[in-house]
C-alpha cells in the first residue's frame, strides 16, 4: 500500500492513555520494565536512578555535550631523575598543568620519603624540583625513573605566602543523539475478526469511544522500549552517511566503559577469581567514599561461574531495598563480595544477556568449558547510582538521560478515511447533510496510521564502572 505524504496528523491525546501519560511526562521505570515483559531490566534500573535527579533532561542541540570535572589530585610516571642529594629535578612522562609550589609529592608506600615541591614549570618541557618535606635528604633511590608519583596537598611554613591555584579545566565530552521510529497502520478492511483470538476474543483494532489505541500499539510501545535497552547497553557514539543521509547513535554502557574511563576485561580462556575481583575492586575503590549502591548485571553464565569459584561469597539478601526502595520489592537479588571490600554487590541476572538468538549475542562461546553458554550470558557489567560532582560545583547521577525537544516521545495519529461514513438526519439526503467535522482527515487512504519517534541519550562516566565480555 503506498504512503500519501502526512500533511495534516492529528495529535494523539496522551492523557487518554495512562499507558503514554505515564511514558511520555514520568518516564514510569516500571511501566517501561512492564511493556518489555519483564526483559528490559537495566532500562528500569537506570531510570530508577535517574528519577532521583528529575528524569530525562531536555536538551535543544545537536549533540550530548558534558564536562568531566578532573581529579583533585594529579598522578604522573617519573620520565626522568637529576640530582643526588636536594634538591632532586624530576620530568614526567606526560604532561603536567597544575603542579604548585609547596605541594607534597610521593612515591610508592615510602611515605616517609616525602618531598616538598620548591619550585615548578607546568606544561610543556615542564619540572619538578623537590626537596625532602622531612628532616633529612634523599638518596639515590628515591623517587627513581619510572615510579609512579602523587602530588597532593601542601606544606606551608608558619609564615608562609598565598597559595597558587589549582585550576581544574573541565574536559568536555560528546555524545550523539540517536533517532529511532516505530509505526503501525490498520486498514478497514482490516477491522475482521482475522487476527489470533485471546480468550475468545480478538484484540481491538476498530475506533471505540473515540480512542485508536490497540493491543497492537501496545506491541509497537515495546518494540521501542526494546530497542532503547538494547542501545543502551551496546550502542556506539558515532555519525555516519549512509546513501547521503546522515546518521547519529548514542553511546551505551559499553562505549562509556571503553571510551570514558571505566575497566574492561575481555576474556579468551576460562576466567579465575582473582581476574573478577580485580577488575571489579579497581572500579569500586574509584567511587571510594561516595557510599554508592553497585549493581552487576549478567547472563546466566556469568552468574554461574562467579557462584562456582565460591558459593559463600554469594549471599542471597532477599528483597533488597537499594534502588529506591519499593520500586524494587519482590526483586530477589544476591549479593556478591569482592575479597577485600566490605560494601556488596548486588547481582541482577539480566533477561536481555540470555536471549538464546542465532547471531551477535546469541552465539555459543568456544571458550573450554563455557561452550554450553552463549556470548551474551557471558557477559557482565558493573554501574552504580553514585553522584557525580560537575564542573559548576553541583552533582549528576553517573548516567544521565537526555531527550531532544519539550517530550521523550513524539506520538500522532494520521486518521484516513476508514473510520468515516456518510451520516444522514431523518429523511433528508446525506449528501448535503454530512457532518463536516466526521469527515476531516489527513489522508484518503482506506487506513489509520500510528506514528512514534523518539530522540533520546544516555551520557555520563565510565569512570567506576566495569565490563567483562567472552572474545570467543
Amino acid at each position: 500500500m503506498g504512503v500519501i505524504p502526512n500533511t495534516n496528523p492529528s495529535a494523539l491525546n496522551y492523557a487518554d492513555n495512562l499507558l503514554v501519560n505515564q511514558l511520555n511526562t514520568q518516564m514510569n521505570p516500571g511501566v517501561v520494565f512492564q511493556l518489555s515483559n519483564r526483559t528490559s531490566i537495566f532500562n528500569y534500573f537506570l531510570r530508577l536512578v535517574d528519577a532521583k535527579f528529575g528524569g530525562s533532561t531536555a536538551l535543544y542541540t545537536d549533540e550530548i555535550v558534558s564536562a568531566s570535572r578532573g581529579l583533585d589530585y594529579i598522578q604522573a610516571r617519573v620520565n626522568t631523575r637529576s640530582g643526588s642529594d636536594s634538591p632532586i629535578t624530576l620530568t614526567f612522562d606526560s604532561q603536567v598543568d597544575a603542579a604548585r609550589v609547596g605541594d607534597k609529592i610521593y612515591y610508592g608506600n615510602a611515605f616517609e620519603r616525602v618531598g616538598r615541591i620548591m619550585e615548578v614549570k607546568n606544561g610543556p618541557g615542564g619540572f619538578v624540583r623537590v626537596q625532602p618535606a622531612f628532616a633529612g635528604s634523599f638518596t639515590a633511590a628515591d623517587f627513581p625513573a619510572g615510579s609512579l608519583v602523587g602530588i597532593h596537598g601542601d606544606i606551608s611554613a608558619k609564615l608562609s605566602d598565598q597559595k597558587a591555584r589549582r585550576f581544574l579545566n573541565p574536559t568536555l565530552q560528546y555524545n550523539n543523539w540517536s533517532i529511532q521510529r516505530e509505526g503501525y497502520h490498520v486498514a478497514r478492511y482490516e477491522k475482521t475478526s482475522t487476527r489470533v483470538t485471546v480468550n475468545g476474543t480478538q484484540p481491538t483494532v476498530y475506533e471505540k469511544d473515540g480512542q485508536w489505541w490497540t493491543s497492537f500499539q501496545e506491541d509497537m510501545m515495546a518494540r521501542l522500549e526494546s530497542s532503547l535497552d538494547w542501545d543502551f547497553r551496546f550502542s556506539e557514539s558515532q555519525r555516519f552517511v549512509i546513501d547521503g543521509e546522515e546518521y547519529t547513535t548514542n553511546g551505551g554502557m559499553r562505549w562509556h566503559v571503553k571510551n570514558r574511563g571505566g575497566d574492561y576485561l575481555g576474556f579468551r580462556t576460562p576466567l579465575v577469581r582473582d581476574q573478577i575481583d580485580m577488575i571489579l575492586s579497581k572500579a569500586m575503590n574509584k567511587n571510594i567514599g561516595v557510599g554508592c549502591n553497585y549493581t552487576l548485571f549478567c547472563g546466566q553464565g556469568l552468574f554461574k561461574i562467579l557462584n562456582d569459584f565460591n558459593e559463600k561469597y554469594i549471599l542471597n539478601a532477599g528483597i533488597l531495598n537499594t534502588w529506591a526502595g519499593e520500586d524494587v520489592k519482590g526483586l530477589n537479588i544476591p549479593l556478591w563480595y569482592v575479597n577485600g571490600i566490605a560494601t556488596p554487590i548486588a547481582i541482577v541476572i539480566d533477561p536481555r544477556l540470555n536471549e538464546a538468538l542465532d547471531g551477535g549475542l546469541g552465539t555459543y562461546s568456544t571458550i573450554p568449558g563455557y561452550t554450553q553458554f552463549t556470548l551474551g550470558q557471558l557477559t557482565g557489567f558493573l554501574m552504580c547510582d553514585a553522584a557525580v560532582r560537575t564542573p559548576n560545583g553541583g552533582t549528576t547521577p553517573q548516567f544521565k538521560l537526555y531527550h531532544f525537544g519539550d517530550q521523550p516521545y513524539n506520538m500522532g495519529i494520521l486518521k484516513g478515511i476508514d473510520g468515516n461514513s456518510f451520516r444522514g438526519k431523518g429523511a433528508v439526503g446525506s449528501g448535503n447533510v454530512l457532518d463536516n467535522d466526521a469527515l476531516m482527515v489527513s489522508t484518503l487512504q482506506d487506513a489509520s496510521q500510528f506514528g512514534l519517534v523518539t530522540q533520546y541519550g544516555m551520557d555520563g562516566t565510565g569512570y567506576g564502572c566495569a565490563w567483562i565480555e567472552p572474545l570467543a
